[in-house]
């Protein structure tokens, strides 16, 4: 299976997240904790799923919403740029 961030950012608790999807079994978020591992907030494994039929699937819709909500709700400024992420990768992702 492979796994793809799809945008990294900064939380309301100063921790770094990474929003991500893993072929066929959905998509999440995941953020650092304390301790410096990753710990998986949310994840919808209908959310990759949504459109496998070969129909059209709007995006914002079902689970994906629930997803973008989160990230909307809990994301502090903007997603970090490809520079700054590979700044927080190279400090091990701590702030």
């Amino acid at each position: 299976m492979r796994t793809a961030v799809i945008q990294s950012f900064m939380n309301t608790n100063d921790r770094y997240c990474r929003e991500y999807v893993v072929e066929s079994a959905g998509r999440g978020v995941a953020c650092r904790t304390a301790e410096g591992e990753w710990q998986v907030i949310l994840h919808s494994a209908s959310a990759a799923n949504s459109g496998a039929s070969g129909q059209y699937s709007p995006a914002g819709t079902g689970q994906d919403q629930l997803i973008d909500g989160y990230v909307h709700q809990v994301m502090q400024g903007d997603a970090l740029t490809a520079e700054a992420e590979k700044a927080a990768i190279s400090k091990k992702w701590r702030p």
